[in-house]
């Protein structure tokens, strides 16, 4: 799944259950998209203190609340 595609759902995750979903691992068993989601706004934060987020990604996550 590419970047964008992520982004696309966590959008729509958001649109819908109206937050942005955070690591529980409660989730990994009872709601796998969230975990799923959680787990990869995690690894863009990691990516973004490391300075390895293009500026174009880091706008998109800001504009989410993410970032």
């Amino acid at each position: 799944m590419s970047w964008n595609d992520n982004f696309n759902e966590l959008e729509e995750y958001i649109k819908v259950y109206h937050e942005v979903p955070r690591v529980s691992i409660n989730d990994k068993i009872y709601n796998p998209q969230r975990f799923k989601l959680a787990e990869w706004i995690k690894r863009q934060q990691e990516y973004y203190m490391e300075g390895k987020l293009s500026i174009d990604r880091i706008e998109k996550l800001n504009s989410v609340g993410v970032c």
